[in-house]
């Protein structure tokens, strides 16, 4: 946990975190629904406002103008993007069987 009083060795030791890449799993996790057409995951936001991730990149898009932005491919993205256009967290529901307290 990110604290007051740890943001600087946090902030001077930055080289050695590294993003978290989307994957099939976290994209599950946060509600996005794979399209009926294969290999696409897409998300409705709000107001024409969608989430569309093809592999492991994904774009936003605005129903009446297209795509919007950068590629998205790592969680922080998504998470800021998605606060950016809502206001709220994204919210991550753990899969079942990926518990670490399961048996």
């Amino acid at each position: 946990m990110v604290t007051a009083s740890n943001i600087g060795k946090i902030a001077d030791s930055v080289s050695t975190y590294r993003p978290v890449a989307l994957t099939d799993q976290i994209l599950r996790s946060c509600g996005i629904c794979r399209s009926s057409k294969g290999n696409k995951y897409c998300m409705d936001v709000f107001d024409g406002y969608y989430f569309m991730f093809t592999g492991r990149i994904g774009m936003m898009y605005k129903v009446d103008l297209g795509t919007i932005g950068h590629s998205i491919r790592y969680i922080h993205q998504l998470q800021n993007l998605y606060y950016s256009l809502t206001g709220r967290e994204l919210r991550m529901i753990a899969e079942q069987n990926d518990r670490s307290d399961a048996p």
